[in-house]
């Protein structure tokens, strides 16, 4: 992860980029809120997770000359990190939507 950490990609740290953390104790909808937050990021990280496999997987059937396999372990890692980025723009979006009904509500 700390190579990650070093590209300083804001998906990847998304409900921490807002500068806030969703309290659970605020509301019930909130509560489900942070159950999904949670649940798309553990996703995400089984995601993340596959794409590497599946790429390191790929490099060692090129390794072996077995150009099949490879081409179809990287497809599979490609279409994981799309899925990784895709849970992570979700999640985002969640925290973010969130937080402006919080503050409305505040207001």
């Amino acid at each position: 992860m700390a190579v990650l950490d070093a590209l300083n990609w804001p998906v990847l740290r998304c409900p921490q980029l807002a500068g806030f953390e969703v309290s659970p104790e605020a509301d019930p909808i909130v509560t489900q809120v942070v159950k999904r937050v949670d649940l798309l990021q553990a996703q995400s990280k089984l995601a993340r997770t596959m794409s590497l496999i599946l790429f390191l997987f790929a490099i060692i059937l090129a390794i072996k000359s077995t150009f099949v396999l490879a081409v179809v372990c990287v497809a599979l890692s490609a279409f994981m990190l799309y899925v990784f980025f895709a849970e992570r723009w979700e999640v985002s979006e969640l925290v973010y939507k969130t937080r402006v009904q919080e503050i409305g509500a505040q207001l």
